[in-house]
């Protein structure tokens, strides 16, 4: 798996992308997020659904319209999420210390 800081990261994130950054309570130090298309018949298209620690399953925001790029309803505006990711995502952490990973694969292969 390869990180990259949310600054560095292209314009568009793509569906199943994983955000790890530092947190606390009610989250551990450090808490991913992973970026998750809703169910069918959801208001919305995509949000954030926790993948680690005690909070892992739990939905954490449904993104709004202005998320996502023009054209491309399944992916997530880097610029968007960096500007804000106080009010609508995550306010506890400096956007300076966000990264992704775009091709988020498993820590242990099945032998």
């Amino acid at each position: 798996m390869k990180w990259i800081l949310l600054g560095g990261h292209p314009e568009e994130i793509a569906r199943g992308a994983v955000f790890q950054l530092p947190a606390r309570w009610p989250y551990e130090e450090t808490v991913e997020f992973m970026l998750a298309e809703l169910p069918p018949g959801a208001d919305d298209r995509m949000g954030l659904i926790v993948t680690s620690g005690y909070k892992a399953g739990l939905w954490v925001v449904s993104l709004p319209d202005e998320a996502y790029p023009a054209g491309r309803p399944w992916a997530l505006s880097a610029s968007w999420l960096r500007g804000n990711r106080t009010a609508k995502v995550y306010a506890e952490t400096d956007v300076g210390k966000i990264l992704v990973c775009a091709n988020y694969s498993p820590s242990q292969q099945h032998r």
